[in-house]
């Protein structure tokens, strides 16, 4: 393996461990908003075009 490539690894690795707990669920509340509102534009378009 490239020299490069494994400190770019464990810079990640030293990145996740940095982050918390609170981190992590902020982040995935955070997708799961955006998950969420996109379905609610999704289920808003498709009744509106089937209303047309």
């Amino acid at each position: 393996m490239d020299n490069e490539v494994r400190w770019l690894i464990e810079e990640i690795m030293q990145l996740l461990q940095k982050m918390s707990d609170e981190d992590i669920k902020n982040y995935r509340k955070e997708v799961g908003n955006v998950r969420h509102v996109h379905r609610a534009l999704l289920n808003k378009n498709c009744k509106t075009y089937q209303a047309s």
